[in-house]
């Protein structure tokens, strides 16, 4: 049956149809391929030249530094809608653990979204940090605009007090926020008019395919990429959280768009902030900075206390269903690639543009990487055919050997190789051995999300350009960390002790493997091995839970301390709310 003429045509046609997808695939490949292999040689010399000439010059940050920086006033601005789920708990552990005092949280609330604003509400009647804020009407509009109403509150708000905020922090309800955050910007701004700090997937199961793939893709480009990038040009995209901006860089944007500081049109409107900022020459810088932590960690002689790196970043949930991933991919694509196109053009110098380049390259990138594996697949199930004779003979070969094809496709096979192994290495340092092995298999994965995110985003485009309607406000459904995760990135006891410098590491790791065998508080086990004094105990317990310590004679310390501490202190203990709210301080006072 085979044999007949209808199904030699149809394998006819097959056959060139291949041979010609085969050839347009190929050498796109090969030229994104020579394109991310030049990249990552940029990003591999950058982190040589640095390693060789700068970080001897010029001494690391430390969270010592960090402490004992000035805290600038700063806001916190997060836009919601529908989020009454996630961000009670997102505010409650945010103002929990900031090791910083003068700041204020401003929420943004639609009238139409009750359980948000009462979500928002119940936190705000406890904690005076926290702004419930009216967007003034229904939702959702955009996230934009949300931010804008914001802003406007701010404002007013600095005009009631007569003192401005400096800094201006975007975040998402979902968002888990290390305690040296604002520290961190507090340092850099206002010589930097925005920085972004990394953002780190929340870690899964290796095979929860859909939100692991997003712990891959954003530790290689948030490892790769955004250095590179600013190297090149001087400037990074905006993530839209763990984001910080001078208030140059909002009274910038203000003027750029004609009063409202973030586009409302807008589905990325934290990458068009950035652009806009970098076309008005403003200092935009991706930061990576890490402190040590003490952990419990698995080496080939079994769990031992290692001190281990940890990013001053932004860490959540991202999207564990596909639909869910599929339609915030989307929005990505559509106000990177065929917004941002139409907004900023190709302006710029060719490192700009090389960067506006390699954006837009995703939507490319996305359809080849899926057509070249149907054509793969097509391939092989071809040559299977023949081999079983269930094809007719006869054919000329797809890839003839020693031709230039071939040669292409061989190249194309060290890309790939390159690609695989440079993720693994990138999840590796962030997420361990078991999230690198697997990393190849979520590879496949992550092309077919992105493939149909790209369908999407095109979809998108084509409707709003004949209905001349733009796309609203498409959010996700979010989770915030149970207690029990949150508390792997939160400073021990042992982490403060080292980071004054009262003990070292193999002290501390001695310390943990006797509370192990001794079910004996930490602390207590330090004082009594001589390590730490009655005083400096104290002093770590007050900084652990966020207490301000002032010291003074006492012949018997408070009932419930001792208790706590299980050990005699001299001292007091004074709760940091009792003292004032620090917002009601100058700027100038504060510092």
């Amino acid at each position: 049956m085979l044999d007949s003429p209808f199904w030699i045509d149809v394998f006819a046609y097959v056959h060139f149809g291949l041979a010609c997808l085969l050839y347009v695939v190929a050498v796109f490949l090969c030229i994104s391929g020579c394109d991310d292999f030049l990249f990552d040689l940029c990003h591999h010399a950058r982190a040589a030249y640095r390693r060789l000439f700068v970080r001897p010059r010029y001494p690391r940050l430390t969270p010592a530094d960090l402490a004992s920086g000035v805290e600038r006033r700063t806001a916190i601005l997060i836009p919601v809608w529908q989020e009454e789920a996630v961000i009670g708990p997102m505010l409650r552990d945010l103002t929990a653990t900031l090791d910083y005092g003068h700041y204020a949280v401003f929420v943004g609330t639609y009238p139409n979204d009750a359980g948000t604003r009462n979500a928002v509400a119940e936190v705000a009647r406890d904690d005076s940090r926290i702004r419930l804020v009216d967007v003034g009407r229904n939702g959702p509009s955009s996230k934009g605009d949300c931010l804008n109403a914001i802003l406007l509150a701010i404002r007013l708000e600095e005009a009631a007090t007569g003192t401005p905020f400096e800094i201006f922090v975007l975040h998402d309800a979902e968002d888990v926020v290390h305690p040296l955050e604002l520290r961190l910007f507090s340092r850099l701004v206002p010589r930097k008019d925005m920085v972004q700090l990394p953002v780190i997937p929340l870690e899964v199961s290796p095979f929860a395919f859909t939100a692991a793939h997003y712990m891959d893709e954003f530790a290689e480009h948030h490892s790769k990429d955004l250095t590179v990038r600013e190297w090149l040009t001087g400037g990074v995209p905006s993530a839209g959280v763990g984001c910080a901006f001078s208030r140059r860089a909002i009274e910038t944007l203000e003027r750029a768009n004609g009063g409202a500081a973030f586009d409302v049109r807008s589905l990325t409107e934290d990458y068009a902030a950035a652009m806009t900022l970098q076309a008005h020459g403003l200092r935009l810088v991706f930061v990576r900075f890490s402190v040590q932590r003490i952990r419990r960690v698995n080496t080939l002689g079994g769990l031992c206390w290692r001190t281990v790196p940890e990013l001053v970043g932004t860490r959540e949930y991202f999207p564990s269903t596909l639909g869910a991933a599929v339609r915030q991919k989307a929005r990505w694509l559509n106000g990177i690639a065929f917004q941002g196109w139409r907004r900023f053009g190709w302006r710029g110098r060719l490192g700009q543009r090389y960067a506006l380049l390699r954006d837009r390259k995703a939507v490319a990138t996305a359809l080849f990487t899926m057509t070249a594996n149907v054509v793969a697949l097509s391939i092989t199930a071809l040559y299977l055919g023949k081999a079983a004779r269930l094809i007719p003979d006869g054919y000329p070969a797809l890839v003839p050997q020693g031709g230039w094809l071939f040669a292409v496709l061989v190249l194309n096979a060290f890309f790939l190789l390159h690609r695989v192994v440079h993720r693994a290495w990138y999840v590796y340092r962030l997420y361990g051995l078991a999230h690198a092995l697997v990393s190849p298999v979520r590879l496949l994965w992550s092309n077919y999300v992105n493939f149909l995110a790209c369908g999407l985003a095109f979809w998108q485009v084509s409707r709003d350009l004949i209905t001349g309607r733009h796309t609203r406000w498409a959010k996700t459904a979010h989770r915030f960390p149970s207690p029990a995760i949150l508390g792997r990135y939160r400073k021990r006891m042992g982490d403060i002790v080292m980071e004054r410098g009262l003990a070292t590491q193999a002290q501390i790791a001695q310390a943990l493997a006797e509370q192990e065998r001794t079910p004996q508080p930490l602390g207590q086990i330090l004082v009594r091995n001589g390590i730490l004094t009655e005083q400096d105990m104290l002093a770590v317990v007050a900084d652990q839970h966020r207490i301000f310590h002032h010291q003074q004679d006492m012949k018997s310390p408070p009932a419930r301390l001792a208790e706590m501490l299980d050990i005699p202190v001299r001292g007091m203990l004074v709760p940091r709310h009792s003292l004032g709210h620090p917002l009601d301080e100058s700027s100038q006072g504060a510092e």
